[in-house]
């Protein structure tokens, strides 16, 4: 009798356990703007991959529109592209609004210009940040993002942007 209410309280628990888990799963994908510290802004798209209301993976692709000019030089400092991949954490606060922690790795292309010269160098390193998400319904949100890229040193990024859950 014991054995057969321990194999039912385990498989109560197993059965439970996906619910427990959280049913927001799902694909995502998302497009704004950034604000990058001491390098202009940029617009970003963000594909993404929910696997409960918790944890998730997703991937950032963004360019520079407009560059940042150095403190009394002429001189001028933007980003060109920026890729990056995330672990992602979601602590659902209500039922229209998370807040979100996220972790990854970014390769990040930085231009300087000074008149008809010009340098470029790449950027790799560890990106971590945080944010909150505000659903309107079950596929439309917008969503706030602080990140920092950090390699020798580091950039702060500030976004906001629109997401569509499919």
């Amino acid at each position: 009798m014991k054995k057969l209410i321990l194999l039912s309280v385990a498989a109560l628990g197993l059965i439970a356990s996906p619910a427990m888990a959280g049913e927001d799963g799902g694909a995502y994908v998302g497009a704004g703007g950034a604000w990058i510290e001491d390098a202009g802004l940029a617009l970003y798209a963000r594909a993404g991959y929910s696997f409960n209301s918790y944890f998730g993976v997703e991937a950032d692709g963004a360019f520079g529109i407009s560059d940042k000019t150095v403190t009394g030089t002429t001189a001028s400092l933007g980003m060109k592209t920026s890729i990056a991949g995330y672990a992602v954490g979601r602590l659902p606060v209500s039922e229209q609004f998370d807040l979100i922690a996220r972790v990854g790795y970014h390769s990040t292309e930085i231009e300087a210009k000074n008149g008809a010269l010009s340098a470029s160098a790449t950027t790799n390193g560890v990106a971590y940040g945080g944010g909150a998400e505000f659903k309107f319904d079950d596929a439309n949100s917008i969503r706030a993002d602080f990140t920092i890229f950090s390699d020798n040193g580091s950039v702060n990024t500030a976004s906001i942007g629109y997401v569509r859950r499919f």
